[in-house]
């Protein structure tokens, strides 16, 4: 979990990450919210990961 929460918050600072994010278009973006819930489903989720996971949330999925 380690592995892939580092990753996330890298890919976060790539260059126009916020771009790329923003020209998702609308069925790419309920895929990502889907894929992240499935993935990091609260209830499963690690106590030391949830605030980074939020955090990172509102980065990948901005219009939820």
């Amino acid at each position: 979990m380690d592995l892939a929460v580092n990753c996330l918050e890298k890919l976060t600072r790539v260059p126009r990450f916020d771009t790329l994010i923003m020209f998702l278009s609308s069925s790419d973006n309920a895929d990502l919210a889907k894929i992240w819930d499935e993935v990091f489903d609260k209830e499963a989720t690690p106590i030391e990961y949830a605030e980074k996971l939020d955090n990172l949330h509102t980065k990948y999925c901005p219009k939820q």
